[in-house]
């Protein structure tokens, strides 16, 4: 987590119009102090990605101090989920059928009704494997939720899968509150609808069973302006993203989520 990688990564989630994002470490906490300082604006949230024997938990805290504390970092999953539901804030699995990083949670998936939801749309995962966390995530009644999932994203990636929530937040609790609202989706933005996956049968020109959007990608190195913000029904540029489907849970934040040096999701405006 140089200086050179967390500025690289706020500034494509400026790019991509994001209103705010959160920065997760894998197995430690974030740079929090130096994060905070090179933001200039951008509003930034924390958490941690936690690797199990066979998957990842991601956990937002309602206050970012708590990762400066004792984490449960290489015990079981029963043991992380107790932790989460000791200390609150929102968990969520991370992409759990994409292998690209190692083995993960695949259909044991379903055995995880205790925490907040699941990664639905991820920017750098397999879109087929993004179809059936979507899938899972319905059958559980789970929210679902999105973001970059990448270790030092590239800019075109980050903003190409978010969390939308419909209110502004300006600290880490109010962000915890939006995500376990109804009015929370995952969304993603594609340029090619071959990158939406699998052709569940649907007509032509509507959306799948899996109600991710079909909106043109953020590319890199725009300007905000002329990219166009989201806004609360989110829009952007003209279209209508239809965001995940699942009950009140938790995840990301308004936007994207990236985590430089680690994993990269995040809030935005995910």
């Amino acid at each position: 987590m140089t200086d050179e990688v967390i500025s690289r990564v706020i500034e494509s989630c400026r790019a991509a119009g994001l209103d705010g994002a959160c920065l997760v470490g894998v197995d430690a906490a974030p740079p929090m102090d130096r994060i905070a300082t090179m933001a200039g604006g951008l509003a930034i949230f924390f958490g941690i990605e936690i690797t199990l024997a066979r998957g990842r938990l991601v956990w937002i805290p309602s206050d970012p101090a708590m990762l400066r504390g004792e984490l449960p970092i290489g015990r079981s999953m029963e043991d992380v989920i107790s932790f989460f539901k000791e200390n609150g804030g929102v968990m969520f699995a991370a992409h759990p059928y994409d292998r690209s990083d190692g083995a993960t949670f695949m259909d044991s998936v379903y055995d995880l009704d205790d925490i907040s939801g699941i990664e639905v749309a991820n920017a750098g995962r397999d879109p087929w494997r993004n179809n059936m966390a979507q899938e899972a995530a319905s059958q559980l009644r789970l929210k679902g939720f999105g973001g970059t999932g990448r270790r030092e994203p590239g800019p075109g990636e980050i903003g190409a899968a978010a969390t939308l929530i419909l209110e502004d937040v300006t600290t880490q609790a109010e962000l915890v509150r939006q995500l376990g609202v109804d009015d929370c989706w995952a969304l993603e933005f594609l340029s090619d609808p071959s990158q939406f996956g699998e052709d569940d049968g649907d007509s032509e020109g509507q959306p799948g069973a899996h109600d991710r959007a079909r909106a043109p990608r953020p590319q890199a190195g725009r300007e905000q302006g002329g990219q166009g913000r989201r806004d609360a029904h989110g829009r952007q540029d003209g279209h209508q993203p239809r965001g995940g489907r699942g009950r009140q849970g938790g995840g990301q934040g308004r936007g994207g989520q990236p985590h430089p040096g680690g994993d990269s999701r995040g809030p935005g405006g995910r």
